[in-house]
């Protein structure tokens, strides 16, 4: 009976020559094909769709499309298919969730189309399902990912920031705000990390932005530079650079190491200081490792000595001793302990056993 309706629809419409081809068609296709009453009742399936539904054919003739359809996407199914109904469209699609007769569901993209009487009004309603269930499935895991993604991002302790192919800044996170003074929503899609640099460091960095996007291009992924914040204070900062696989953005992160150029030089000036000061001692000063190895001599002790002995076991090139000495706190050292006392040296000059002060202290725990 469904068969000699679903013929009796088509002859209204198209050639008996023309009907065949259909046929075969609607029977073999591997898409879900139906046709489907102005109530939304099945009056045909074709194999796939009963397949992708479980369905036997006589289960589906008091089935509607809204029955099969997820409570949550129903409305949504029964508007699309009521405009072909209606006239307001002579067809619509739109993605649901259909359900399987062991009341499983899966993601179905629904094409409807009328089926017009000689008069032009609708007489039933064609629909087409493809089952895009891993497709769904692959653009939630997309979107997830991306959501972990942006998370990792915006919680990440260091200044970064996803560049466009145009230089444009298309994401930015919390912690480059705090760097560069500007707040996200003036950033994202609306400035360019030119605009955080200058003089000749950007045309070095566009040089490298252009490079990197090239097949065999050969730019830095790590350099140094001087970033200008929205104060127009000056921060030195070390950047990391890497290629997103799209090969057109790249993602930037920032070091602010202002702190630790200051701390450098900083030191630098006090070892110059410090290196005057041991050198213009009259006293004898080295220093040694905890295994006994000399690692410093002024150049007093140089000339005590007669030779830099650096490397040198310091009992043997200070005290000719075999074996450290016996009077050595290197120990009470290493655990922090300053030591003062006097010592005599073993070597005679000039007939004279020498008595020398001494005064221990650590330097650094190597």
């Amino acid at each position: 009976m469904l068969e000699q309706g679903l013929r009796a629809i088509f002859r209204r419409h198209v050639s008996d020559a023309d009907e065949e081809p259909f046929q075969a068609i609607f029977r073999n296709a591997s898409a879900g094909i139906f046709i489907m009453d102005l109530s939304g009742k099945f009056l045909e399936t074709n194999g796939a769709f009963r397949e992708m539904l479980g369905y036997a054919v006589a289960e589906l003739v008091d089935l509607s499309i809204a029955g099969i359809t997820l409570d949550q996407d129903a409305a949504m199914i029964q508007e699309t298919y009521r405009s072909i109904i209606e006239g307001t469209a002579e067809s619509a699609r739109c993605e649901s969730r259909l359900l399987t007769n062991t009341n499983a569901h899966f993601w179905a993209d629904a094409s409807f189309t009328a089926i017009l009487r000689k008069d032009g009004s609708c007489g039933a309603v064609l629909g087409v399902i493809l089952d895009v269930n891993e497709r769904k499935r692959a653009e939630q895991e997309i979107v997830e990912k991306e959501e972990m993604y942006r998370s990792v991002f915006e919680k990440s302790g260091a200044p970064s920031m996803i560049i466009d192919e145009d230089m444009s800044i298309a994401m930015s996170n919390e912690e480059l705000e705090k760097l560069v003074g500007y707040p996200k929503k003036d950033i994202e899609g609306k400035m360019k990390w030119t605009a955080f640099f200058s003089g000749d460091d950007v045309e070095r960095m566009k040089k490298y932005h252009i490079e990197r996007r090239k097949d065999g291009g050969r730019a830095p992924s790590e350099y140094e530079c001087t970033l200008e914040n929205r104060s127009r204070e000056k921060r030195d900062v070390f950047v990391k650079v890497a290629m997103l696989p799209d090969k057109k953005r790249s993602v930037v992160s920032l070091m602010d190491v202002t702190g630790l150029r200051m701390a450098l030089k900083a030191l630098g000036e006090n070892e110059s200081k410090i290196s005057s000061i041991i050198e213009a001692s009259d006293g004898f000063i080295y220093t040694s490792t905890k295994d006994y190895k000399i690692g410093f001599m002024n150049q007093g002790l140089v000339d005590r000595v007669g030779r830099d002995a650096t490397g040198e076991c310091c009992h043997e090139a200070l005290f000719n001793l075999d074996a450290p000495c016996s009077f050595c706190d290197i120990e009470d050292v290493f655990k922090g302990e300053t030591i003062r006392g006097e010592i005599q040296d073993a070597r005679i000059q000039n007939g004279i056993m020498l008595l020398a002060h001494r005064f221990s202290a650590l330097v650094a725990a190597w």
